[in-house]
């Protein structure tokens, strides 16, 4: 995972109002929202199985009343 990180101390200084803040913020969480689906649409379903020990068989007894 080597990618930059999106908010950059010289960036901040060329924004002048509030608004273009608050548009570069949208657009830097819209871009992580893309990413972040993108690498989910690319993990594939695990198909192994695991396997602890055999089945387990118990033998049915009757009920013992007292």
């Amino acid at each position: 995972m080597t990618e930059n990180l999106p908010i950059e101390p010289d960036a901040r200084r060329c924004e002048e109002t509030l608004a273009e803040r608050v548009a570069r913020a949208r657009r830097i969480r819209e871009e992580a929202a893309e990413r972040v689906a993108r690498r989910y649409a690319e993990i594939k379903p695990d198909t192994r199985r695991w396997r602890t020990r055999d089945d387990l068989v118990i033998p049915s007894e009757p009920l013992r009343v007292r």
